[in-house]
Formats: C-alpha cells, sequence, structure tokens
C-alpha cells in the first residue's frame, strides 16, 4: 500500500508540473513569435547551424526550439548556437543550478540583514513577517500605533515593497512625506491600514536610495538598477559575471522595470554602455529620456559592482544563477536592490550574445547528468 501511495503522490507532482509547465510554454512561445515577427530575418539559419544547435541542446533531453536561436542572433548580429531557449532556460537549467526548494527563503528581502553585509543594504525600517511587525533589528512592534513611528523623522521618501517578488515592480510604492502626511502618486495615504489592504502579509518599508548624478541623469524619477547575472562554476566553483545591463525607467515612473515602461541596455565586459536598448516588446531602441546610448561610454564605479556581486554571490550555496540588482547612490556606495534566484530574466541574450559565454558546454554538460528540483508554493 505504501508503494502505491508513493507511486501515485510521485505521478500526481508530475502532473501537475506538467500543466505548469504547458501554460508557461504557451506564453513563451507566443512572446518569442511575436519579437520574431518584428525582428527583420537577416542572418538566415544553415542547416549546419541547425544540425549543430539541435545537437548541442538536445543533451538536456527531450526537444528544443530553435525560435530564440533566430530571434537573439537576429537582433544582435551575434550568429551562435550557444544561446539557450527561454523553456530549456526556465524548465530545465535553472531548476537545476538552483535548488527551487530554497528560493523564496533566500530571496526574501526580511532575510537579507542576516545573509549579507547589512552596509551595502537599505535601511529597513519597518517589516511585515507573516502577519507580524518588527523593526530594523527584527524586535517585534507589538503596538500598531507606533509601526509609523518607525521611520526617522529626518526621512521624506520611503519605499514600501513586497518581501519576495516585486510583480514587474507594481508593488513597490514611493511615498513622500508632506506635513507629517505620507502620500504616493496617487493620492493613496500610508497609514497600517493601507499596509495591510493592499499588501496583507511579508512586506518591508525602507530607505529610499537617492543615486549618483551619473545614473540621474539616465532618469530622474527612478533608480536605475544594474542588474548582474553570476554563475558559480560548476567545475571549480568560482564566481563568474556573465552578463550586466543597465534599467532604466521611464519619465515620472519611480520603477526601472521593463514591464512597466523601461529599457534596459547593454554593459559590455568593460563596463561601456551599450548602443541600443530593447523594452517589453524588443524592439531595438537607440535613445530614451534624451538620452544617446553610444554616446554614455564606462558606466560609473562598475568595477565596484562587478566585485561585490561576486563576493555576494558566495554566500547563495544552493543557487549557482543569480540576478543581481544594484545601483549606486549619491554617495559613490553600491548597494544592492534585490537578489533574484529564480524566473531570472534572460533578455541579455537580445543585447549581447549568448547568455552563458564560454561556460555553455560545462552547464549543458552538468544539467545533462543531474536532476532537476521541482516545489509547488501556493496559498488555498
Amino acid at each position: 500500500m505504501k508503494k502505491i501511495k508513493k507511486y501515485v503522490k510521485e505521478k500526481m507532482k508530475y502532473f501537475i508540473y506538467f500543466l505548469t509547465i504547458c501554460v508557461n510554454k504557451y506564453f513563451l512561445y507566443r512572446n518569442i513569435r511575436r519579437t520574431l515577427k518584428n525582428t527583420p530575418q537577416t542572418i538566415p539559419v544553415t542547416k549546419e547551424k541547425k544540425q549543430e544547435y539541435i545537437k548541442r541542446w538536445s543533451k538536456l533531453g527531450g526537444s528544443t526550439s530553435l525560435l530564440w536561436y533566430k530571434a537573439c542572433m537576429n537582433i544582435t548580429g551575434v550568429d551562435d548556437t550557444a544561446y539557450i531557449s527561454e523553456p530549456d532556460y526556465y524548465h530545465k537549467v535553472e531548476l537545476i543550478l538552483n535548488n527551487k526548494i530554497f528560493n523564496y527563503a533566500y530571496c526574501d528581502k526580511n532575510n537579507y540583514h542576516k545573509l549579507i553585509d547589512n552596509s551595502i543594504l537599505p535601511k529597513v525600517y519597518v517589516r511585515n513577517i507573516e502577519g507580524a511587525y518588527y523593526n530594523s533589528d527584527y524586535k517585534a512592534i507589538n503596538d500598531s500605533a507606533e509601526i509609523l513611528n518607525m521611520i526617522p523623522e529626518h526621512a521624506d521618501r520611503v519605499i514600501v515593497k513586497t518581501a519576495v517578488g516585486s510583480c514587474g515592480g507594481k508593488s513597490i510604492q514611493l511615498f513622500r512625506k508632506d506635513k507629517d502626511v505620507w502620500s504616493n502618486s496617487s493620492g493613496e495615504k500610508l497609514t497600517v491600514a493601507y499596509l495591510e489592504t493592499n499588501y496583507k502579509k511579508n512586506f518591508l518599508i525602507q530607505e529610499y536610495i537617492r543615486q549618483h548624478p551619473f545614473y540621474s541623469k539616465f532618469n530622474e524619477s527612478s533608480v536605475n538598477t544594474i542588474r548582474l547575472f553570476t554563475y558559480r562554476s560548476v567545475i571549480n566553483n568560482e564566481i563568474i559575471v556573465l552578463r550586466a545591463m543597465l534599467r532604466i525607467g521611464k519619465k515620472g515612473s519611480s520603477v526601472d522595470n521593463i514591464f512597466s515602461g523601461g529599457i534596459c541596455c547593454n554593459i559590455d565586459q568593460d563596463g561601456k554602455l551599450g548602443e541600443y536598448a530593447i523594452g517589453a516588446k524588443h524592439l531595438k531602441i537607440y535613445e530614451f529620456n534624451d538620452l544617446v546610448f553610444k554616446n554614455v561610454g564606462k558606466l560609473y564605479n562598475i568595477e565596484e559592482v562587478k566585485n561585490t556581486a561576486k563576493a555576494i554571490a558566495g554566500s547563495f550555496l544552493y543557487h549557482r544563477l543569480i540576478g543581481f540588482d544594484f545601483c549606486v547612490d549619491e554617495n559613490s556606495k553600491v548597494i544592492l536592490i534585490e537578489a533574484n534566484l529564480y524566473d531570472i530574466g534572460i533578455s541579455h541574450q537580445m543585447l549581447s550574445g549568448p547568455l552563458f559565454r564560454e561556460y555553455t558546454d560545462e552547464i549543458i554538460e552538468y544539467c545533462a547528468r543531474n536532476k532537476k528540483t521541482i516545489s509547488f508554493d501556493f496559498d488555498l
């Protein structure tokens, strides 16, 4: 009887997982077909390249798709069979290199101050963890009237966000203080009732970071972040910065996410900004907010950002792939905004070439030999 229960349990897991990836694949394929429709096909896929691509990526098991290869190489102009498709990345590689069971715990911004050097993190004034309130030092706040009093008198702006994920930037709210009243751009007041109605639980109130003038010139209203994609080698555990890009918010927006109207632009290995950016529709953009990208040059303090990413990545031992979001504040200090450990966007490939660069084959070989982790988390 125990064997039957175990068998049924395993089959149910795979059935639920199958349904989940079917829905996800539908949207991934829909989006890449839209991208291809809007992308001039100037580089054809030769018979030899097609065979090479299929042979390379079929090692992961199952079939693979050429659509991402076609789209990425025609956008970047770099013809390389190392481009990974999103289904192969999200449904295979990421689930093997990153242990999904630990994703939420290590992604929780309320846990950052227990894992990471506090000097590179935004100050947190109030934490909500499973419905209970705590101050910056994780001491319980038992009187709800004291919650907003945790915000220092000198603060004139604060950020409210969910502890895990940001829903494309939609869960991030900027509040400004005017005569002791906190309001966001929609005129909503920051109160305990507002927090519990809109965020329910597991959120935080943190300091507003004033970015360095170099980065504010891209867009003053949003903190424009640097996304660094790091990889801890399966061969020798060396931490490598694979790709980097600058994310820029649209004028008037308080976030830089592409799903909120922002764009992202490549940062090359020398720290220089690329000539074009892409937005949510993956169309090439050569200037944004009255700024021409090719005239920007090397980004300020970019080497320190890279070194900081390498230092932090070693704290995430269950995760070999991490998408870090950094900013540089008005005092030239590198600040970590977020560490993304799952569903990490791989749009870097449409800006600079294959995501995994020269490490592609070692990753394929490793993933071909190891099992993925599957974990289901949902409220009923």
